[in-house]
């Protein structure tokens, strides 16, 4: 089968998936997996299988499988198995499988702790709207009579150590804006959450949207969330998904963020670096290799859920697919979710049993 790599100038770039490695192919690996890392910004990747028109860019992630394949982690092993027929007595070290779960926490909570403004509008839209169940559901957390649906941080701590499962949570700290929707950092309620969960979990940071090429915002908010942890922020993921190369990443280095997992895309499941193996971002501007760490995340729920229309039965199947690809080559397999996805509500409904079965399914191979 015959790949094209399309570029934002136009220039194609033929990959030949090949069961060896023929010379022409040794000769420009190097060349082809920088060009992976690096071009990751203004990459069309496209097969020839389904198009042959530039113009039909747009329609790639539907029909699209090559993102779904850790192709530079492929590549690699093939010219490992090279290197070895040519030099067996050369040790390579073993990698070893390993898996990150990522929770991002847009929104700690449904209903508790918001403004009497959001409280009272959010009445209104439920009423106006004929969302019974939500104006229902909220009253009776206001009231104190059931728990708030997001509230389910327990729970998922409770996973991770049952199924050994390295979890990092990702706060979301800004000020209100019409992307920016969690509570106020001020509240006690929401600070004493996030002091709790670094008591169990790693901690990092989730810049707000505007954080993109805002480097002052950034500073604020990473210094917003060390002033509640009382720990140096070191890891990060921009809200949406939103960064800019390679301004985002310069201002996470520059304020000492050294790794961060936002590397992924929102609209379809696979590997935006095609590669599974966290990497150092590389500067052009500089021309150096920076202290950066990028980690390539595999899925998020809502590109399952939400893009893709997938049921969570589909998903889970999707899921498995992703995570065979990644066994199969020993890399890292990271995965998004929220924990508004876990808690099973609304939209939700389904979502841990996909959570739970992936971690029982990973914790069975590694074990």
């Amino acid at each position: 089968m015959t790949w094209k790599l399309i570029f934002h100038n136009g220039m194609v770039l033929r990959v030949f998936l090949m069961q060896d490695l023929a010379p022409v192919f040794r000769l420009i690996f190097l060349q082809l997996v920088f060009i992976l890392f690096l071009g990751m910004k203004n990459i069309y990747l496209m097969s020839e299988m389904y198009m042959s028109d530039l113009q039909q860019s747009k329609a790639w992630p539907t029909n699209f499988v090559f993102l779904e394949k850790p192709v530079v982690d492929i590549w690699a092993l093939k010219l490992k198995d090279a290197l070895i027929e040519r030099f067996p007595d050369y040790h390579f070290s073993d990698r070893e499988f390993s898996y990150i779960s990522t929770i991002d926490v847009d929104n700690a909570f449904a209903y508790k702790y918001k403004s009497f403004v959001r409280t009272s509008g959010g009445f209104i839209n439920d009423f106006f709207k004929l969302h019974l169940k939500s104006f229902w559901d909220r009253l009776m957390v206001l009231l104190r009579i059931r728990k708030d649906p997001y509230n389910n941080f327990e729970h998922i701590l409770s996973l991770g150590k049952t199924y050994n499962a390295n979890t990092i949570f990702f706060f979301l700290i800004a000020d209100y804006t019409t992307f920016d929707t969690n509570i106020s950092a001020t509240k006690r309620q929401f600070r004493m959450l996030i002091k709790h969960i670094a008591d169990y979990a790693k901690i990092g940071l989730h810049p707000s949207y505007y954080t993109m090429k805002n480097s002052a915002l950034l500073k604020k908010e990473k210094e917003r969330l060390e002033s509640i942890t009382n720990i140096p922020t070191s890891l990060s993921r921009q809200h949406f998904l939103r960064f800019s190369l390679p301004e985002t990443y310069q201002n996470l280095i520059d304020l000492e963020i050294n790794q961060d997992f936002s590397m992924g895309y929102a609209s379809h499941i696979g590997f935006r670096a095609s590669t599974s193996i966290p990497f150092y971002f590389f500067d052009l501007d500089f021309e150096i290799q920076t202290p950066l760490l990028v980690h390539p995340f595999a899925l998020m729920d809502t590109t399952l859920n939400d893009y893709m229309g997938l049921t969570p039965k589909q998903s889970l199947g999707r899921t498995k697919d992703l995570l065979k690809e990644v066994m199969a080559v020993k890399g890292t397999f990271i995965t998004l979710f929220h924990n508004e996805s876990l808690s099973g509500y609304l939209r939700w409904n389904g979502w841990q049993r996909v959570y739970e079965t992936m971690l029982k399914m990973i914790h069975k191979h590694v074990n």
